[in-house]
């Protein structure tokens, strides 16, 4: 007669320990994947907010140089009324030039401004990038860690599968409990 054996507690099979393992290879596929997704997704929204910002700082600037431009207009049909008053060519030419030197220096010191906020923006957008990329590295390193120790363990509970799943010795000692 043979002793009752103790099912509850099966011996973990190599099958059992495969299926694991394609398990634990399945679950950091889908989180290297979802990882890559997350960082191309940062990216894009990264990408997406300079080109706005850029937008944006073109057209205030646009906007900037067409209100001067009217405002020009306006100040050279007083200037030109006053000169042909004063009826002095040369008052005239000093007039014109002063005011169109105001103009391209107006229109310089717009664009020094916008291109200053833009440099700003990207300096910004850099620096969150660069702490973006370093908080996933530090994520990607815990997550190497998360497996090694998983392998780890692994190792440890096949050792100990093939352990006990060695055949009695022929001495008639048993490595599993009868």
């Amino acid at each position: 007669m043979q002793p009752a054996m103790d099912t509850s507690q099966d011996p973990i099979t190599r099958a059992d320990f495969e299926e694991f393992g394609a398990l634990l290879r399945t679950e950091i596929q889908q989180s290297a994947q979802a990882l890559r997704a997350e960082i191309q997704q940062s990216n894009q929204a990264l990408r997406a907010e300079i080109e706005q910002s850029a937008q944006v700082l073109r057209a205030d600037i646009r906007v900037d140089i067409e209100r001067s431009a009217r405002e020009l207009r306006t100040e050279f049909s007083h200037l030109d009324r006053t000169v042909a008053g004063i009826g002095g060519e040369l008052r005239m030419f000093k007039w014109s030039m002063g005011v169109a030197l105001l103009a391209v220096l107006g229109g310089l010191g717009f664009l020094y401004q916008g291109l200053t906020d833009l440099r700003a923006d990207m300096h910004r957008g850099e620096t969150a990038l660069r702490e973006e990329i370093r908080d996933l590295g530090e994520r990607t390193a815990r997550l190497e860690e998360g497996q090694r120790h998983i392998h780890q363990r692994l190792a440890e509970l096949i050792e100990l599968a093939n352990a006990r799943a060695l055949p009695p010795d022929a001495g008639g000692a048993s490595g599993s409990p009868s």
